[in-house]
């Protein structure tokens, strides 16, 4: 049976799997079997229920830099073309259709093409602000965006749309800037103590972030604000991609509680 990390090294190489099992050591997760994690075209996506995190694994995107655009908490190299990837969890749009196109609309300002622009690739950062009391809505696909064709920049009509222009007119950039450094700035800083880049893990750093993760999910779940969320544990989307998400982080939640319990 192939699992988490046995799939990375048959698709990325050994350099992934090396990287994974010392990730998965640091973190005292046991290694995830098959049904437990979705394979995706571009990445295998590990969503931990308990901490509100997304482990993914998969190949690199030269992704453009946007407020708009979720960042992960901490990037891993794991050869010439993959990355690993610790992502936070944030509120699903569930079936609001409208968030995308508008999202898209914004970027396009910014010369940024968002070239698959679906609801199951738009979440909310649950950063209430005067502006986005809803949070602030962002892409979570990184591979879902590119840099904006020159020529489809020039020639595309739709940038002087007036609705488009009122649209774009409406997303206070100001407001935006550096968001998601200034929101996730605790979880970074307290995984970046555990495990400074170039150094060793410290397993009591790390558990203390998972620590922080665990709180954060509670939080949520009890209405209060919070910065994590673990939106994919709803099983009640027709997308695709989120109940297959549900029924694999339960059965790995399971398989995590008997192996730490």
């Amino acid at each position: 049976m192939e699992t988490y990390i046995s799939n990375a090294a048959t698709r990325y190489g050994i350099t992934a799997k090396q990287r994974l099992l010392r990730i998965f050591d640091a973190f005292r997760w046991p290694d995830v079997t098959e049904g437990e994690f979705v394979s995706g075209t571009e990445s295998n996506l590990l969503f931990l229920n308990r901490y509100g995190l997304v482990l993914r694994t998969g190949e690199r995107l030269y992704t453009p830099e946007s407020d708009l655009i979720l960042r992960p908490l901490a990037t891993v190299d794991a050869g010439r073309d993959c990355v690993i990837d610790l992502i936070p969890g944030v509120r699903a749009i569930a079936k609001d259709w409208t968030v995308a196109p508008m999202l898209g609309a914004v970027l396009e300002n910014e010369d940024i093409d968002f070239h698959d622009a679906t609801a199951q690739n738009v979440g909310y950062i649950p950063a209430a602000l005067p502006d986005f009391p809803s949070g602030v809505p962002v892409v979570i696909d990184r591979g879902a965006v590119s840099e904006l064709n020159r020529a489809f920049r020039e020639y595309n009509s739709s940038r002087n749309v007036p609705e488009v222009q009122a649209l774009r007119q409406s997303f206070n950039r100001e407001t935006l800037r550096g968001i998601q450094e200034k929101f996730y700035a605790p979880l970074r800083e307290s995984f970046e103590s555990a495990w400074p880049k170039g150094g060793k893990p410290d397993h009591e750093g790390i558990s203390r972030f998972l620590s922080l993760c665990a709180a954060e999910i509670k939080k949520a779940d009890a209405g209060q604000p919070a910065m994590l969320s673990n939106c994919w544990t709803r099983d009640d989307f027709d997308q695709g991609k989120p109940p297959k998400a549900a029924a694999a982080a339960q059965r790995y939640e399971l398989h995590l509680h008997r192996a730490i319990a």
